[in-house]
């Protein structure tokens, strides 16, 4: 069974938030700190490790079962990713 996620409030402030604060390529400290505290917030394992940028965060179901893993990088259109 698939549930439908809605787009929240929460999820267009973090939106907003994010756009207000951009940070060049590769040194995105402070948005990897503000999705970890978000996570955190909503009892979500955020994991310590030596990246200086990015969040890996640990999130378990209920019952044991297949597991994945997913890696999101957003790039904006017509800029490469060393810009």
């Amino acid at each position: 069974m698939v549930e439908h996620v809605g787009v929240t409030d929460e999820l267009i402030g973090i939106r907003h938030y994010l756009h207000q604060h951009p940070e060049r390529s590769f040194k995105e400290v402070e948005t990897s700190a503000y999705l970890a505290r978000l996570l955190r917030g909503h009892g979500i394992d955020v994991l310590d490790t030596t990246l200086e940028t990015g969040v890996v965060a640990l999130i378990e179901g209920e019952v044991p079962g297949p597991r994945i893993a997913l890696r999101a990088v957003r790039r904006l259109k017509g800029r490469s990713s060393r810009q």
